[in-house]
């Protein structure tokens, strides 16, 4: 980290069940280019020196297609989560089909206006490989202002 901190706070943020959760909250799709300031001040204020966004990158549909075909799994959703749909199901974000940021996310760069958004409430905001933020044109943890 550029501040000189040696052993970095950081917070591990489910990406997809934030962006989620964020959407049924504001009532609009909510995507990484799109987080309203106010969700991310609250962040800000919980005082960490990075934000982890896991699970940005490109999925497969393989992990998805196994638990759609999972009996025990279905009989255990339909169990505890009457009204779930296929829909609810998707690929673990450890099914990685591509090191770039999801389109489902926002899209390739999209993590990096999310930066630059936060530049002034966050040292980093780090998708976990910072070659891809490099193609981008933006390194994990810079300050663009």
């Amino acid at each position: 980290m550029s501040d000189g901190v040696q052993f970095p706070l950081s917070y591990e943020l489910n990406t997809r069940v934030w962006l989620a959760e964020l959407s049924r909250r504001y009532g609009y799709r909510v995507t990484l280019a799109n987080v309203p300031d106010e969700e991310l001040q609250r962040l800000n204020d919980f005082h960490f020196d990075v934000i982890w966004l896991m699970g940005v990158w490109q999925t497969g549909s393989y992990s998805r297609e196994l638990a759609l075909r999972d009996e025990e799994l279905l009989r255990y959703l339909a169990k505890v989560l009457p009204d779930w749909t296929e829909a609810d199901i998707i690929s673990s974000p450890y099914s990685v089909s591509a090191y770039r940021v999801s389109e489902d996310l926002g899209g390739r760069c999209r993590a990096h206006c999310l930066q630059g958004q936060t530049a002034s409430a966050f040292h980093a905001i780090d998708t976990g490989l910072c070659s891809e933020s490099h193609r981008c044109g933006m390194s994990v943890g810079e300050n663009k202002s």
